[in-house]
Formats: structure tokens, C-alpha cells, sequence
């Protein structure tokens, strides 16, 4: 599957996770990551549709228990959005 398709059904799915589980979505922010792990409508909103790297790489995970639904390892050489 073509990446940027990718990177586009995760965000939908990203959306649709948190509209189905009734959580608010707040606004996005300019606000750098460390690494570390974060929860989507915590420490990142759940409206999310553009990131960048700065430098290196990223790799992103989404999970629910024990079941993985993307594991995706990004770098700093493009910018990823929703649209």
C-alpha cells in the first residue's frame, strides 16, 4: 500500500477512534514530542492531521491492549498530513 494512502487511513482512523469512544478533540498544537509514549486525547489531540520531524526519525504505534493496528517508522525528510 502506498504510504501517503497509509498515513491518510491512519489519521481517519485516528478520528473515527475518537469520535466513536465520545471523547472531545481538541485543537492542535505547535507543541514539540520528546521521546516517549503518548495517549491520543491526552498528550496529543485527537484532531491531529499535520506533524513533521525536525531531524532523525519517528516511529509511531497504535495500540489497544495487545493489538497493534499501525507500527509505522518515519524520518525527517517529509512532511505527513491527512489531506
Amino acid at each position: 500500500m502506498n504510504k501517503k494512502v497509509l498515513i491518510k487511513v491512519f489519521f481517519m482512523m485516528m478520528l473515527l477512534l475518537s469520535v466513536s469512544v465520545g471523547s472531545s478533540v481538541l485543537a492542535a498544537s505547535n507543541s514539540s514530542l520528546s521521546n516517549g509514549t503518548y495517549t491520543v486525547g491526552e498528550e496529543i489531540s485527537a484532531g491531529l492531521k499535520e506533524f513533521h520531524i525536525s531531524e532523525g526519525t519517528a516511529t509511531i504505534r497504535i495500540s489497544r491492549g495487545t493489538e497493534i493496528f499501525l507500527n509505522e517508522s518515519l524520518d525527517s525528510d517529509k512532511y505527513y498530513y491527512s489531506d
